[in-house]
């Protein structure tokens, strides 16, 4: 089995996936990659905060300021206070484009579907567990945590 080629096709159907979903979107018709890019990972980060975009980006604050301004003006998210610290400003996807957002995971959510009908439970925890190895070493780990 060729893992590096399956990986390599996985990424470029995802990627394509993703594209043709915001070239057909209503609500979100004017959304950059970059754009869409940066609300994912607004999307996935708990209590995410420009600091912290700047942190994981490896990027100057100044920079994801400029994009979080721009986001903002097109109401694509939005910025919460935090309960504890009233200094502190939450982003989060605007719950008015939420949705439209979220079916851009149609493709996942249809191929996890698929994939839970054809394999066991146990085979779905190993791959999992290949997934994570995946993850930590794209994000500087060593993987054999």
């Amino acid at each position: 089995m060729d893992l590096d080629g399956a990986l390599k096709r996985f990424y470029y159907r995802t990627m394509l996936e993703e594209l043709r979903a915001m070239n057909g979107s209503r609500v979100l018709p004017a959304i950059s990659y970059n754009s869409l890019l940066y609300m994912d990972i607004i999307d996935m980060t708990p209590d995410c905060t420009v600091s912290r975009l700047a942190e994981l980006l490896h990027v100057s604050r100044a920079a994801v300021t400029i994009k979080v301004k721009e986001l903002l003006k097109q109401g694509l998210v939005e910025k919460q206070d935090s309960p504890a610290d009233k200094r502190v400003r939450y982003l989060r996807i605007n719950p008015g484009v939420a949705e439209e957002y979220r079916s851009y995971d149609k493709a996942m959510r249809r191929a996890t579907r698929a994939v839970r009908k054809k394999f066991t439970a146990r085979d779905v925890g190993t791959f999992c567990t290949i997934l994570d190895v995946f993850s930590r070493n794209y994000l500087g780990g060593d993987g054999s945590e």
